[in-house]
This record gives structure tokens, C-alpha cells and sequence, in this order.
């Protein structure tokens, strides 16, 4: 595991995915993870989460320990007389003995002594590893019957007895963000996603004569934005007209007309998935300037990609506590949603985590 490259190679993500690794090699690849944004990006959690949900959804069967109680046998927290029970409910049932044993072989290979429920992972090991571990942990969904209370009489003629319910299970989607929420949580702060920084890397030039120290492109600029028609805002120079420009690979893709206003939507859809550069030629009695203008580097974003759209829609359709749906818009470099979100939950420190992206 000594290798000078400084990501992780196919075979060890390969290895991280399928659970093989060693004790010692979890350890090294979890903590890279943490730490690695480029290596974080090509692994598809989400697509292993989902497979590993199918896989252990399509073996439920009734009668077994619930989430809760696999969790608290296997840290040793269950009452004696609930722990006996238990250690025999295992030893007659395969499928809990499994899920005890994968269970056990994740708190020994993490080497941690304690294993609060909701906070599964030390500092080191990132929101990737929250999504797998919630998947090994809790993605086994079982039906649960919920025991009524007795019907008190209230009369001669009894009251009918409710029929037993079943339990609502965990929605796999609110719970899966909620841990990545909890790991944000634990460090204090949302790192900048690695599309986010690739937009505000480099310091290349837009041609065009430098421009009046007022003018300025204000968003979007090194941003991710989910609309497919956002909205362009800039300041102008006074008594200037404005023409924007939306590039994609140096092509004109589409451009406005001759503005007396300095906000501006195009009139057609911008493909998804696409880096766009955009800029605004201002024309005064003086002549005409084009900002952002040198030394200044282009204005970039990107318009979020289908796939993630619908991750994002579907995760904000189920999740309504705003610290969750901050830190979704976060995950997918959503920067302005998630500074909403954030500090409606009154998260302060998360919010500038993320407000500081772009500074």
C-alpha cells in the first residue's frame, strides 16, 4: 500500500467496494478517502447503496432482531436478559448471525471501541464511507409489528381491538443524507466538491480591453447551478448597455440582446452537464469594454448533470429538516441552496464553510 501515486489505484477501489481488504488496508484506503476529493468522485456509492438496499431488501423475512437491537448486541449496551435472548435468536437465524457478523467485522476493521448509533465514523473517514457503512449497517429493511397497548372497556361491550400495525420503515434515501449530515457535523465544516474547484482553478485571460474598476460579473461564477436557464447578474458601468455572451468550448451559445438592465435569462434551455464561460459587453459613449476583463480569469460554471439533477430532486423531495437539505445541495456544489438551508437550521459554521468556497 506504500505506492508513490498519490490516488488510489482500480484494484484497491475495487477491493474497498467488494469488502476484502485487510483490516489495516481499510484503515489506509478509508482514510485517503477522507481526505481525497478526486478519489471520492469516481466511486459510485450511490449505485453500490442501491444494489446492496435490492440484494438485502429481497431476503427480509419476519421475526428477526431489529437495526437497533443488532447494533446494541453487537456494542455490548443490551440489557443481560435482552442480550440472552438475543445470543440465541442469533444462533438459530442465519440471517441476523450474518448481519451480526458484518457488523462486527466493520467495528473491529475501524478499530474503534465505541459505536454511538447515528455517528458511525471517526474524523478521518468521509461522507463516501458513511454511505457504505450506513448501507452494511442499516439497508436490510425488516417488517415489524408494533404492539398495541390493551383496549380498556369502557363499557359492558368491550371495545374492538385494533388490528396490529406495521412499522414504517427508515426511508433509505432521508437516511442515508442524514448520515452524511452527522459526518459534517462531526468536522465542523463542508469542503469544496472537486467540480466547484475545478471551475476556480487556473488563472487564464479573457481577451478584450480592461474594464472600468465598477464593472463586474456576479454570478454564476465558479459555481454549480441546477437551472437550466439561470440567471446572469453583473455591474455595469453607468448609462452602459449590455450584451451577454454564453460560451461552451470557445463557441457562442447563445447571447442576449441589447440590455438597459444588468440581470439576464436566455430564452433556451443550456445543455446539463456542461461547462459554460459567460461574459458582458458594455458600450458607453466611450467605447466598449468586456468584463470579466484581464488580469481578471474567465467567468465559469456549470449546469448540473442529469443524473445528479435527479439524485437531487429525489433527495429533496423526501428530506424537509433544512441542516439535511443543506448539506445535499452542498454534496452536489449547490453553494447559494446550501447556504440557505444551513443557516435556517442555524448552522452558522457550515454555512461559511461552504460561503468560503468561492473566496
Amino acid at each position: 500500500m506504500g505506492s508513490l501515486n498519490p490516488h488510489l489505484d482500480a484494484a484497491q477501489l475495487e477491493r474497498f467496494r467488494n469488502g476484502t481488504l485487510t483490516p489495516d488496508e481499510v484503515l489506509f484506503v478509508a482514510g485517503h478517502l477522507g481526505e481525497c476529493v478526486e478519489c471520492r468522485t469516481v466511486i459510485d456509492v450511490e449505485g453500490d447503496t442501491r444494489r446492496l438496499w435490492e440484494r438485502l431488501n429481497s431476503s427480509a423475512a419476519a421475526d428477526h432482531l431489529r437495526e437497533d437491537e443488532l447494533v446494541a448486541y453487537v456494542r455490548g449496551t443490551m440489557p443481560e436478559a435482552e442480550a440472552d435472548a438475543a445470543r440465541a435468536h442469533v444462533a438459530e437465524c442465519e440471517i441476523c448471525a450474518e448481519d451480526v457478523a458484518d457488523l462486527e467485522q466493520v467495528r473491529d476493521s475501524m478499530k474503534v471501541t465505541s459505536f454511538p448509533a447515528r455517528r458511525w465514523l471517526p474524523y478521518a473517514i468521509a461522507a463516501a464511507l458513511a454511505i457504505v457503512l450506513f448501507a452494511s449497517l442499516f439497508v436490510g429493511t425488516r417488517t415489524t409489528i408494533v404492539q398495541q397497548p390493551p383496549v380498556v372497556e369502557q363499557s359492558p361491550t368491550p371495545a374492538p381491538t385494533p388490528a396490529p400495525a406495521t412499522a414504517v420503515e427508515p426511508n433509505p434515501v432521508v437516511t442515508k443524507w442524514r448520515a452524511i449530515a452527522d459526518v459534517a457535523l462531526q468536522r465542523g465544516a463542508i469542503e469544496r466538491p472537486a467540480i466547484v474547484a475545478s471551475l476556480q482553478s487556473g488563472n487564464e485571460t479573457m481577451r478584450g480591453p480592461e474594464a472600468s474598476s465598477e464593472a463586474r460579473v456576479i454570478a454564476p461564477v465558479g459555481l454549480v447551478v441546477d437551472e437550466v436557464r439561470p440567471e446572469f447578474r453583473w455591474k455595469g458601468i453607468s448609462g452602459s448597455s449590455a450584451v451577454v455572451s454564453v460560451l461552451a468550448d470557445a463557441d457562442v451559445v447563445t447571447r442576449s440582446s441589447s440590455l438597459s438592465v444588468e440581470s439576464w435569462r436566455p430564452g433556451k434551455d443550456l445543455r446539463r452537464g456542461v461547462t459554460y464561460t459567460w461574459q458582458v459587453a458594455l458600450t458607453t459613449e466611450q467605447g466598449r469594454t468586456i468584463v470579466p476583463a484581464p488580469p481578471e480569469p474567465p467567468a465559469r460554471f456549470v449546469v448540473l448533470g442529469e443524473k445528479p439533477h435527479r439524485e437531487l430532486q429525489e433527495a429533496l423531495a423526501w428530506i424537509d429538516d433544512p441542516l439535511t437539505r443543506g448539506v445535499v445541495c452542498a454534496h452536489f456544489g449547490l453553494q447559494q441552496c446550501a447556504v440557505d438551508e444551513l443557516e435556517k437550521a442555524g448552522h452558522d459554521a457550515l454555512a461559511t464553510s461552504v460561503r468560503e468556497w468561492t473566496n
